[in-house]
């Protein structure tokens, strides 16, 4: 049962899934109707446009139960976060400087602006790059993400996180680093490495795994004899041995390898050489990452421009126009009396410039400006989230902030709740959620309780072993992936049409045998707009 809550209070709900937390948003928002909020005043923001359509059919349907017309639901406002943004923007587009007629840029159309943006940009500066270009892309060219990335993507998508961050526009800290003397010592100890190999006795596993550094010293020794050093090149090589070297054959043991060489001596000598190198590819590449971050600048005041001509606002711009349009006195105050109930669903998801605009609008002081001070006032918030699924960092949600605004409007006032009571499932499915997810966010968790009974006779969880994962010598990615399909697929036959297993019918509640409309298949999503 829906606990009556009083319309005169503001709610943080720490909602896990399944306990019913967007129903006991709806019935809050149809008490506050009842007792005389006007349709125009609420302001009810969701995750996706979907949702933002289901809770307009289930909040009709709920007015309806309740003796409310639902007559006037549009006047309501119930969107996204950034529908919500641009409605501000088009109500004052002088103080918010923009374009009446703006578009709203979605974001496949902005990776797709920013695409054409940098492919220009990218054309004029590899005509002469500058060394940190260079050097980028060497370091990108040599190394192995597991995705079949090119370097220009690479790039790209670096560039494109800029873009979304653009509202922290301090460039990063330059820390020195004697990049040649390092270098130097590294090839110094690769060479080591490769003379006390030679002396060795070459079957030896050890011997054999330390072969990709006896190849640097080697590389490293004809680019010297012919007089052309290319550090760039140099240090994605070193850096490259820690990827390289055939780590699960070097074992220490004990004893000699040759007259000269000791098994442990040469097993040492390579554990310092691989320290030296792990440190010196953090400090390069936090070098590299700063010099970058300036190079790569230049692309955003690129892609602003681009959109400015054409009259386009992106996700992004709707939130950061929006927060500073309440900057203006006049505006914050228009739109703090405008809306009376300000409704979030997934607050987990809100990121720290949605969280400024949100707090500001439901302050009961036109004076404040700043969020952090911002006191909402009595019944004008409801909000509810489930912290387990800030982890994912959606669009920049953070888990920290999450906290620290439950911090902020608890000491405010705010009364705050916990729903963990979950039907939608059986208990040992929570258990192993509980147990998966509380070891990493441990005072922050708020486990699952109450699942429905597991039904005799057959497993809540299964995990799916493969038939065929084996290469030529261990576990292979290559050969789950190969043969995943048909694993996937036979076992779905074999549980609708052999299993006997049952399931809980969500609308008579009854027990019954697993149909193909029961059995969801989910995959990675493998596209990638800077594939």
């Amino acid at each position: 049962m829906t606990p009556a809550r009083e319309v005169a209070a503001s709610y943080f709900l720490e909602a896990s899934a399944g306990t019913g937390k967007t129903t006991q948003l709806i019935n809050h928002i149809v008490r506050c109707i009842e007792a005389g909020t006007k349709l125009e005043q609420i302001v009810a923001v969701t995750f996706t446009h979907a949702a933002a359509g289901e809770m307009k059919l289930r909040l009709r349907e709920e007015l309806g139960k309740a003796g409310q017309s639902a007559a006037d639901l549009e006047l309501a406002f119930v969107g996204t976060i950034h529908s919500f943004c641009a409605r501000l923007l088009r109500e004052r587009p002088v103080e918010a400087g923009v374009d009446p007629r703006f578009v709203e840029l979605d974001e496949q159309g902005a990776v797709g602006l920013f695409a054409v943006v940098f492919r220009r940009w990218v054309e004029r500066r590899l005509s002469e790059p500058s060394p940190t270009l260079r050097r980028a892309i060497t370091r990108l060219t040599w190394r192995d993400d597991g995705e079949g990335r090119d370097p220009l993507a690479s790039l790209r998508k670096a560039a494109w996180s800029l873009v979304e961050w653009r509202d922290h526009p301090t460039p990063w800290t330059h820390r020195a680093v004697d990049r040649v003397a390092a270098l130097d010592s590294i090839v110094g100890g690769a060479r080591e490495i490769a003379a006390m190999r030679r002396e060795c006795r070459s079957g030896d596993s050890l011997v054999w795994g330390l072969t990709s550094v006896a190849e640097f010293a080697a590389r490293a020794g004809r680019r010297e004899a012919i007089s052309v050093r290319d550090d760039d090149l140099l240090e994605s090589d070193a850096i490259g041995l820690l990827r390289d070297t055939r780590l699960r054959y070097l074992k220490k043991g004990t004893g000699f390898l040759s007259k000269t060489v000791k098994r442990d001596e040469l097993y040492d000598r390579w554990g310092r050489l691989a320290v030296d190198i792990g440190r010196f590819r953090d400090a390069v590449d936090a070098d590299l990452a700063a010099s970058l971050r300036d190079e790569l600048w230049e692309l955003v005041d690129l892609y602003q421009e681009a959109k400015q001509r054409v009259g386009q606002l992106d996700f992004n711009d709707l939130l950061l126009r929006a927060r500073d349009l309440l900057q203006n006195d006049d505006a914050r105050a228009y739109f703090q009396s405008r809306f009376n109930r300000i409704f979030v669903d997934e607050f987990q998801d809100t990121d720290p410039v949605q969280a400024e605009v949100l707090l500001l609008l439901a302050a009961n002081d036109v004076n404040v400006r700043d969020w952090r001070q911002a006191i909402p006032h009595p019944g004008k918030l409801f909000l509810v989230g489930d912290p387990k699924q800030s982890i994912y960092r959606f669009r920049r949600a953070d888990v920290d902030r999450y906290e620290s605004v439950k911090s902020i409007l608890t000491e405010a006032g705010v009364r705050r709740e916990a729903l963990q009571e979950c039907r939608r499932a059986v208990q040992p499915i929570l258990d192993f959620v509980n147990t998966a997810f509380e070891p990493l966010m441990r005072e922050k968790y708020l486990p699952l309780v109450g699942g429905r009974p597991a039904i005799e006779g057959q497993p809540a969880i299964i995990a799916l072993p493969m038939p065929a994962p084996y290469g030529k010598r261990n576990l292979s990615a290559e050969a789950i992936e190969k043969c995943a399909p048909d694993a996937v697929a036979g076992f779905v036959l074999w549980l609708i049409e052999e299993s006997g297993w049952r399931i809980v019918d969500p609308d008579t509640q009854q027990l019954v045998a697993v149909a193909p409309e029961h059995v969801c298949i989910l995959f990675r999503n493998f596209f990638s707009n800077f594939a």
